[in-house]
């Protein structure tokens, strides 16, 4: 065998493995791009949201948002539900399922309920126009003294159905917005006859209207 032999399948050898190296390095760029693609996709503001932000709710503002800006921002709804007088767009994200409202004409969203469904990526909202500073985790968050102090100089309503509880609340002296909040709890169904009577209890669902009593509550998951 000639002596330049062994050199050549070094050389070749040598080859061999650095184009392996350069391949595996090339593939793991790619998926990682790619993998980064997806989460930014994920994200709220593409066609096709699969993971919701966890404080979309905060530029949020019911009454002011066109429904064709909310299918722009979040494609087509995942069901739409039509009843008298109004329409409701659901929509079904990784960690969340939310309802968007509109009234029969769909030309602006009304209102908002929003049921988180993933414990690490849940859903950060005010639990009234002054919090918004100061957000709370939807699914932990509960309704407290200071929440129904609030209430005191508002309006409320109690809300007792066979499946779940609410407590509704309008904060109609708030220097920058008009809204009503309602808190519901499936949690411990309560017959309340008084707003007290919510204190400490888990808030499951938060639904933020421009439109009066109006509110909507999203069938828990079985």
């Amino acid at each position: 065998m000639p002596d330049f032999v062994p050199e050549m399948l070094f050389i070749v050898l040598i080859g061999f493995a650095a184009g392996l190296v350069i391949y595996f390095v090339r593939h793991f760029i790619e998926r990682k791009k790619t993998k980064t693609l997806k989460l930014e996709a994920w994200k709220i503001g593409r066609k096709v949201p699969f993971f919701l932000d966890e404080e979309f709710l905060i530029n949020l503002e019911p009454g002011k948002i066109s429904m064709e800006a909310i299918k722009s921002e979040y494609g087509e709804p995942h069901e739409l539900i039509k009843q008298p007088g109004y329409v409701i767009y659901s929509y079904i994200f990784k960690n969340a399922m939310v309802y968007f409202g509109a009234s029969s004409e769909r030309k602006r969203m009304h209102w908002v309920t929003v049921n988180s469904i993933d414990e690490k990526h849940s859903i950060r909202c005010p639990l009234s126009p002054a919090s918004e500073n100061d957000l709370s985790m939807l699914g932990e968050a509960t309704i407290d003294k200071g929440l129904t102090n609030s209430a005191i100089n508002s309006n409320t309503a109690v809300i007792n159905d066979k499946n779940y509880s609410a407590l509704q609340v309008k904060f109609p002296n708030h220097p920058v917005k008009h809204l009503t909040y309602t808190y519901i709890v499936f949690d411990k169904i309560i017959q309340a006859e008084h707003f007290e009577e919510f204190i400490d209890l888990r808030i499951d669902q938060i639904c933020i209207t421009a439109n009066g009593n109006f509110y909507s509550v999203i069938p828990p998951l079985t």
